[in-house]
């Protein structure tokens, strides 16, 4: 955890949300800002995201709330609604991305 919190890369910071909310790859990539609650500090998943089938609610750490105002410039700067956009527009960021980020914790 301490070298992906040394790594500046969308990869490094959407692999610390894996970590500490323990969601899926493809949950966590596909997360907007408007499935989080900042004053409840809880992220909303909804059913059609979620494997399951229904809503899942995960409770926000405050390592959580640092990440998301780490990457709150990128909402400006890429005009999307994702919290980790890839290079496309609107396009989240790829999994390969996550899997190479994966190598930095190890």
């Amino acid at each position: 955890m301490a070298a992906l919190t040394q790594s500046d890369g969308v990869p490094a910071k959407v692999t610390r949300f894996i970590y500490l909310t323990a969601a899926r790859s493809g949950e966590a990539r596909g997360t907007v800002w408007s499935e989080i609650d900042f004053d409840g500090k809880v992220l909303a998943i909804p059913k059609k995201r979620m494997k399951a089938g229904k809503e899942h609610r995960v409770p926000l750490c405050d390592s959580v709330i640092d990440i998301l105002k780490e990457v709150a410039p990128l909402r400006a700067e890429r005009r999307g609604a994702l919290l980790f956009p890839g290079q496309k527009a609107g396009k989240p960021l790829s999994d390969v991305a996550v899997s190479n980020a994966l190598h930095i914790a190890t």
